[in-house]
């Protein structure tokens, strides 16, 4: 089957065929026109279980529909195979961007074909964790991400069942690189550069510098768009001392002020080259702190039984760490995740940060759309007041055991 072919047999546009003309041959070099593994129902019933999100039985008749179609439409088959290939095989791999939500062949099932998919990696996966001397029971823990994007989902698309056509995070687990322990998951690479600058004395208190030239909104949350920068920071050394702008426990930059170190007596926490692993939190389930502390708690011996590293840190970057949630939603869980860990600057990352994990979509105001939970009307406030923004945070790792009662708040910064 030529390209086309494909495109028309699906109702693809020309920007779907533009967009995987260049990887064509690299997607369709080993097809031979049967169905892939993991568009079949014996498949589905073994691997679906344990992924969360709804019941098997409520999945199955939309299931079989798919399948159905998959069974009579050769090009569906063909798309089925280009999505686990691209997203999951080639290297790099394709992302599949100007897909439709809902394809014209499965219409309101469209979510319900990109489980399938989906599910296919899970053998994937097992072999990542094989292949490092990882016990499988962390790849199948993975699935559970699945039913949380399933839950999403469905909160923006009516009701309807499965996932969106979108398989890059899951790339990370196929890849060996994203892993999930406990209720966190964590994704390995070394310091990241939005990490400002982190050091520590022999008494293990903590200090906290902007890196030099950060830019900074008027909100006092960071930004790398010219247009909205009203200040930037310093960071200078000459050796003996570090100077720059600090930033206290609860995240607040301190622009009126410097502070000053003595680098014998504090030394940088982390190296650019060490593993610092990101804290990611799958949908689907609560978080409380507990189960947080208790995933940072087994993440240090995981990294360090089974990659051989000692981990300095382990650092977030999310919309659940917008400072405003301790303000608007003090009780809840993500307020509680930010307080009890060291608050970092905010990140502003765009008025709609976060919507689509609370509303299932943001292609329109969160005015717009009914707020039925608490988290969803604290979101509409917080655009309303211009609050709309990310957060950040680290964990020093020797100090996961301390955490607790707003152990790093009550260091203060002083």
């Amino acid at each position: 089957m030529n390209l086309d072919t494909f495109c028309a047999d699906l109702g693809l546009d020309r920007t779907f065929h533009e967009e995987i003309a260049p990887a064509w041959d690299a997607l369709t070099e080993d097809w031979t026109g049967g169905t892939p593994f993991f568009l079949a129902e014996d498949f589905f019933e073994e691997n679906c279980p344990g992924c969360g999100g709804p019941p098997v039985e409520e999945l199955r008749p939309g299931v079989r529909r798919v399948l159905g179609i998959v069974g009579t439409l050769p090009a569906a088959a063909l798309l089925g195979h280009i999505l686990y290939r691209g997203s999951f095989l080639l290297s790099p791999a394709v992302t599949f961007r100007s897909l439709p939500e809902e394809l014209p062949c499965f219409g309101r099932d469209t979510g319900l074909f990109s489980l399938l998919v989906s599910l296919g990696a899970i053998p994937l996966m097992v072999k990542a964790c094989e292949t490092r001397g990882i016990p499988v029971e962390y790849a199948y823990a993975a699935k559970k991400w699945i039913g949380g994007t399933m839950i999403q989902y469905a909160t923006g698309h009516d009701g309807a069942p499965g996932r969106a056509l979108q398989f890059n995070w899951i790339r990370n687990y196929v890849d060996g690189k994203l892993f999930r322990i406990g209720r966190l998951e964590f994704l390995m690479h070394s310091c990241p550069d939005w990490l400002p600058a982190v050091y520590r004395n022999a008494e293990g208190r903590l200090r906290v510098l902007c890196r030099d030239g950060w830019g900074f909104r008027s909100d006092g949350s960071r930004t790398e768009d010219p247009a909205l920068v009203v200040r930037r920071t310093r960071l200078k050394s000459d050796g003996m001392t570090v100077t720059g702008t600090p930033v206290a426990p609860d995240g607040t930059v301190g622009f009126d002020r410097e502070t000053t170190l003595d680098l014998k007596s504090w030394s940088p926490l982390v190296s650019p080259w060490d593993l610092c692993p990101s804290i990611h939190i799958p949908g689907g389930e609560p978080m409380p702190f507990e189960a947080v502390k208790s995933s940072l708690m087994q993440a240090k011996e995981f990294f360090r039984r089974y990659f051989g590293r000692h981990v300095p840190l382990f650092c977030c970057a999310s919309w659940i760490l917008n400072p405003a949630w301790e303000e608007l939603m003090p009780r809840s869980n993500m307020a509680a995740f930010r307080r009890e860990c060291r608050a970092l600057c905010s990140l502003y990352w765009g008025p709609s940060a976060g919507m689509i994990f609370l509303f299932g979509r943001k292609d329109v105001s969160p005015l717009e759309l009914p707020a039925r939970n608490t988290a969803q009307r604290a979101f509409q406030q917080a655009f309303r007041e211009n609050r709309i923004v990310a957060g950040s945070l680290l964990v020093a790792a020797d100090d996961v055991e301390k955490l607790g009662n707003g152990y790093y708040r009550r260091q203060g910064d002083d």
